[in-house]
């Protein structure tokens, strides 16, 4: 009991922290004056939670191996200490911008779905059409329903990227571990993402993103969303091609490093999608539904966790687990390949509806420039 009570407190923890914390970063910026600056804000920030996750796979397993479990934990622990004191000393030296409180926009939406679905209208529930909300209000929320159906493209990458912890994992067991003479342990091959994705996003950051500015070939968000998910069907391709080379030569000799290659491309596709898809949530909602944006968006990257386990859980009969014990029967009946031809297809399938949305990209784009130019009033700064 104890166990899922501390489980429920990461859960809240993590979900508070996570939908505003990037919000509040990009606050720092104006608007109109460091749009550049709001991209390359949302590069680094998704960097930085990868380079916390590399010291977080890489210290934390060394300090349960080598001392005990308190150590590891109270090693995180540290951290966090490290960062609110950090944040606070931040505050007390009057170093953010601010905006003031507005109450649960989450509760509000949530009134304006139910009494939309009520009166069959959403434009019914404004005041001047004796409704219960401000039109004000209904507009913007009008423009934060509009970024659902974007948002949701985030799915079918996602989904791949659980296959991170599972099928490229299960992958790794069947393959030569032997690294200069040390086992390596094929759990510590997930650590090469988000290396990737530190070292990439300087890239993208220093060298791409300026060079096609200055020739004015920057990529829309939409097409910045296309990118990442074929770089999510090239990972897919990737991994189905050492599964046919495994498949091809006897167990335990193909080098786990030849699965370097379909870590590095979710890297690039996390950048170009997953970070992309967080400035769209910030820049595109309105002011006082940002930080619900933010929510949603991490909801939909949720939903793709458990569409991916119910996806692996259904394809279960291609999917044995591998037995150390017995390692060439539990390869008999196994066919990863067909789950990764199967996700490829829905990649690819995203991808399409990328750039079918474009269109609708453009109307949602337009309106919410609308409403930030309509008098909302200006975050304070302090």
């Amino acid at each position: 009991m104890a166990h899922l009570s501390l489980l429920g407190l990461i859960t809240v923890g993590a979900g508070g922290i996570k939908s505003c914390v990037n919000v509040m970063g990009a606050q720092q910026m104006h608007p109109d004056e460091h749009k550049e600056l709001i991209t390359n804000f949302f590069t680094y920030f998704f960097a930085s939670i990868n380079l916390g996750a590399i010291i977080g796979g890489i210290v934390t397993p060394i300090l349960l191996q080598q001392i005990n479990f308190t150590t590891s934990f109270v090693f995180i622990l540290a951290c966090f200490v490290l960062a609110t004191v950090v944040f606070v000393f931040g505050d007390y030296m009057n170093r953010y911008v601010k905006a003031k409180p507005q109450g649960s926009a989450v509760l509000q939406i949530c009134k304006v779905v139910v009494y939309s679905f009520a009166r069959c209208s959403v434009e019914k529930n404004k005041e001047s059409q004796e409704g219960k909300f401000k039109d004000d209000f209904i507009e913007d929320a009008k423009v934060f329903f509009h970024l659902l159906p974007l948002l949701a493209l985030v799915i079918p990458f996602n989904m791949v990227c659980a296959n991170m912890t599972t099928a490229f994992l299960t992958q790794a067991f069947k393959m030569d571990r032997n690294t200069f003479g040390w086992t390596m342990p094929a759990a510590l091959m997930r650590n090469v993402d988000p290396i990737a994705v530190v070292v990439i996003s300087v890239l993208l950051d220093r060298l791409l993103y300026p060079c096609l500015r200055r020739h004015s070939k920057m990529p829309s968000v939409l097409v910045r969303f296309f990118i990442g998910t074929l770089l999510g069907a090239l990972a897919l391709l990737c991994a189905l091609i050492v599964e046919y080379v495994i498949m091809a030569h006897p167990l335990f000799t193909v080098s786990i490093w030849w699965q370097v290659p379909q870590f590095v491309s979710i890297a690039a596709g996390e950048i170009f999608l997953i970070s992309t898809s967080y400035e769209v949530a910030f820049t595109h909602a309105p002011p006082e539904l940002k930080a619900v944006a933010s929510a949603v968006n991490l909801c939909f990257m949720a939903i793709a966790n458990s569409l991916s386990a119910a996806v692996f859980q259904a394809a279960s009969p291609w999917l044995p687990n591998f037995d150390f014990e017995e390692p060439e029967e539990s390869m008999v009946g196994s066919h990863y390949d067909y789950y990764y031809y199967f996700l490829i297809g829905l990649s690819l399938v995203g991808a399409i509806c990328c750039l079918l949305m474009i269109p609708f990209y453009r109307r949602v784009y337009a309106a919410a420039i609308i409403r930030q130019k309509s008098g909302v009033p200006p975050v304070e700064c302090r």
